[in-house]
């Protein structure tokens, strides 16, 4: 993440207030250097050369604001999918609970923990959406995941 020729104006709005921050880490920034190797989604104790915990200095989808986001009221409207053209919705209400206007970007993780022979990962990303709010202003924000969200290639099972 090297700056350019524009780093200086950009710094200097977000400093005076210009501009709200609203950009998102795009990878898991390590707090030491013998932990780069660490995935984002994999186990925080995976592929740590320096002990079994590797804390990350940012993790995968830190940002910053001048502002405050709250989420709450989040809901699924199913639990059980039986047919692979079943969908799942997932809601949540996000409100700019600061004093200023700002974007948000709101992350939907996965979690598979029966898969966890054929696929390492801890969560996965499966959608994201970036809104803006007003100060005290609030909206829900809808999901849906369909069977290729949860899906998986992996030919040794023949699956």
């Amino acid at each position: 993440m090297l700056s350019c020729e524009h780093e200086g104006k950009a710094v200097a709005e977000i400093i005076y207030g210009d501009v709200n921050p609203s950009g998102c880490m795009p990878i898991t920034y390590p707090k030491d250097t013998g932990n780069v190797m660490t995935p984002y989604r994999h186990r925080v104790s995976t592929q740590c050369a320096t002990g079994d915990y590797c804390e990350p200095q940012w993790t995968f989808g830190h940002g910053l604001s001048n502002t405050n986001f709250t989420y709450s009221d989040m809901s699924i409207s199913a639990t059980n999918v039986t047919s692979s053209s079943d969908s799942v919705n997932v809601s949540v209400t996000v409100t700019n609970s600061g004093s200023v206007a700002g974007q948000e970007t709101v992350m939907l993780f996965l979690t598979q923990p029966y898969r966890s022979i054929s696929v390492p990962e801890v969560k996965q990303l499966k959608k994201f959406s970036k809104i803006s709010l007003d100060a005290g202003a609030s909206q829900t924000v809808t999901f849906e995941l369909t069977a290729a969200d949860w899906s998986v290639y992996y030919p040794q099972a023949r699956v």
